[in-house]
């Protein structure tokens, strides 16, 4: 269980199409010490994307790498499609994808 939760997000550029994004969080739960997890993100047209975050405080993983693509589904939406790669401990480097669907 989470005690508390702290958010902060800058835009660091926003210039035409570029936008730069840093957001900075702790979590504190009840079960194991603060955690503070610090992300960059860099959007193109708010279509690609490209991220970058480190965890602090963690047992096993502490970095991200990832990407996203933001796809106009003409009268139907949008779709967002995200993949990122962490390493994990004895795993190694682990993927994990995402698929969002924005229906209107």
């Amino acid at each position: 269980m989470v005690f508390y939760f702290k958010a902060l997000s800058l835009e660091i550029l926003f210039k035409g199409s570029n936008r730069l994004s840093l957001v900075l969080d702790a979590v504190h739960p009840n079960d194991s010490p603060e955690h503070i997890n610090l992300g960059l993100e860099y959007a193109l047209y708010e279509r690609f994307f490209l991220r970058s975050g480190y965890r602090f405080n963690y047992d096993e993983e502490n970095i991200s790498f990832g990407a996203g693509l933001r796809i106009n589904l003409k009268t139907m939406g949008n779709a967002i499609i995200n993949y990122a790669v962490m390493p994990l401990g004895p795993f190694g480097k682990t993927s994990q994808i995402s698929i969002e669907l924005g229906l209107n």
